[in-house]
């Protein structure tokens, strides 16, 4: 789903969706720790969802910052680190990006 250019729009905009996310990609030893990652990620990719997630999501930038450098899993580092780069191609989003 997360794929489809018509549900990506519709999936950042649900609060509950994005926090379960949020806190499941927190939990280093899970193992839908990657799979949380790689949605986030995914959601990134679209630029119409990257100024949403930075600004109505505040805790966004500080847990892909918190995984990309402190968890113990290598895929879930680059997932994070992938969603932070997708997030700077939006010029609003780049002082944010930098200031994390």
């Amino acid at each position: 789903l997360v794929k489809s250019k018509e549900t990506v729009t519709f999936i950042a905009r649900e609060d509950t969706i994005i926090e379960a996310l949020l806190k499941v990609s927190l939990q280093f030893y899970s193992p839908s720790h990657v799979r949380a990652l790689t949605i986030l990620a995914h959601l990134t990719r679209h630029p119409q969802n990257c100024h949403l997630l930075v600004f109505k999501y505040l805790s966004f930038l500080p847990v892909l910052q918190e995984v990309a450098s402190d968890s113990p899993d290598a895929e879930g580092r680059r997932y994070a680190l992938c969603a932070l780069q997708n997030l700077s191609v939006d010029t609003s989003c780049r002082a944010p990006v930098a200031h994390t």
